[in-house]
């Protein structure tokens, strides 16, 4: 993307490289790898299926804003026709990437995160020529809380986007009905607008739900995809969709970056929408929500200080009594130690000052019951080399 005649820079930081780094490292040296959140293959055959069964295949272009049948699926299982339009996207990554362009095109200039944030997130700010603020959450008796008031007052400072991801990556945080309220007032009161990252939907263990109705009417894109929701990682199906004028300028961005998805891919993916039933989605909740549980014990055991989350795919966790070491450097301890990987968190806080470690439990329930089994043998000095 060009601005002042000029290229941003499009180099991958070493926060973007680190997800392959780890990967890497927990493959070379036979480790658990928890440092990503793929999940578990458990809707192959019905993806297989639903590609399968399709009568006729159109291997040209498909429309650019997506197919009908898809469309009307996404708008009606997840959103109950909150809104009138959905653009079909090659998944939330660039849901996300061409709703910041279009805030920016539109007058937006600076985007406010919560922190930690997902990675991605400061390169994408980048890339669309907005200002990157993150807003530390607060910790108040031991539970985590997002401060409202920090958010509104940098809000005010220049005209801004909020970007909100609930389930929070990596924290699991679930927004309150108070949350809400005051994050509507802040959006109101302030000409501001919301990007919501809607990525995690089905993977949330509280009693509270996003107040997709309450949307409606307000300045707001929210980028969703079936990466997790269907566990289709690989199939790149994600949307837009949302209110104000940034959802036009949205949707040409789409354009110019994949166009389009495949036919089959997108008639695969309406067939699984509009066929899954909901005691399924929720009997997958209930199976992630057992291994958190699991993985939590089995780090609480060990000497961990976690954070419950109450949604997604991680926990994120800091190691007591190895304060001379980095984030990454425990991270190697644990890979060399104990054949466990989970992912340094240096690229998703400001200051990593605590060292904080991400674990998934995306990882099937064999891999949690294992990595719990290694974390009992502690046969060597947690500390050891690395110092």
């Amino acid at each position: 993307m060009l601005s002042g005649g000029m290229m941003r820079d499009l180099s991958l930081p070493d926060t973007v490289r680190i997800f392959q780094m780890m990967s890497e490292m927990a493959r070379n040296k036979n480790s658990v790898n928890l440092s990503q959140g793929i999940p578990e293959n458990c809707m192959d055959a019905a993806w297989e299926t639903a590609i399968s069964v399709q009568k006729k295949v159109n291997w040209q272009y498909m429309p650019t804003n997506g197919m009908d049948c898809l469309q009307d699926a996404v708008k009606s299982r997840f959103y109950n026709d909150c809104f009138d339009e959905v653009t079909i996207t090659s998944g939330c990554t660039e849901s996300l990437l061409c709703a910041m362009h279009a805030y920016r095109q539109v007058g937006y200039t600076q985007l406010i995160v919560t922190e930690p944030y997902y990675s991605y997130y400061t390169g994408m700010a980048k890339l669309s020529g907005l200002h990157f603020v993150s807003v530390p959450f607060l910790v108040q008796k031991g539970k985590l809380a997002l401060d409202l008031d920090t958010i509104e007052r940098k809000a005010t400072l220049s005209k801004s986007v909020i970007l909100i991801n609930s389930p929070h990556n990596p924290t699991g945080y679930v927004l309150t009905p108070d949350d809400w309220n005051h994050l509507f007032d802040i959006i109101s009161n302030n000409h501001t607008a919301l990007l919501f990252d809607d990525v995690y939907r089905d993977f949330n263990y509280s009693h509270y739900k996003t107040p997709y109705s309450l949307l409606q009417g307000k300045t707001a894109i929210i980028a969703g995809s079936l990466s997790k929701s269907l566990a289709a990682t690989g199939a790149r199906i994600g949307w837009l969709t949302g209110n104000g004028p940034a959802i036009e300028h949205a949707r040409d961005a789409h354009r110019y970056m994949s166009n389009c998805s495949p036919g089959i891919i997108q008639q695969a993916a309406a067939e699984m929408i509009n066929g899954i039933e909901d005691s399924r989605l929720e009997a997958i909740r209930h199976h992630y929500r057992l291994k958190r549980d699991d993985l939590r014990n089995a780090l609480i055991n060990f000497g961990f200080d976690v954070i419950n989350p109450d949604g997604g795919h991680f926990i994120m966790a800091r190691l007591k009594g190895v304060e001379n070491l980095s984030a990454f450097q425990i991270c190697e301890m644990l890979t060399d130690n104990y054949g466990v990987t989970p992912l340094p968190l240096d690229g998703f806080l400001e200051e990593n000052t605590r060292c904080w470690l991400r674990f998934s439990f995306a990882v099937n329930s064999t891999l949690i019951a294992e990595v719990g089994k290694r974390l009992r043998s502690s046969t060597m000095s947690r500390e050891s080399d690395y110092v």
